[in-house]
């Protein structure tokens, strides 16, 4: 079985993960937290992912590879 991963925000909000452009008008003070990890690298809001034909944080990042595994690294 193939799984997909996000990490659950700290302050998730809602019941679903939410690209940060959409998060933008659902939950705003979501947002504003959010974005201050591009704090000196802001150009990325506005980089384009070609293939997919979409901004940067137009997308959801995900990991094939189980959350423990990135935080504490191989079992």
């Amino acid at each position: 079985m193939t799984f997909l991963y996000h990490r659950v925000p700290a302050n998730m909000q809602g019941d679903f993960l939410s690209p940060l452009n959409q998060l933008k008008d659902i939950y705003p003070e979501a947002y504003a937290e959010a974005v201050k990890k591009y704090e000196g690298r802001e150009f990325l809001m506005n980089v384009g992912i070609p293939t997919l034909d979409c901004l940067w944080n137009d997308f959801l990042f995900l990991t094939a590879v189980h959350p423990f595994d990135l935080h504490c690294g191989i079992r």
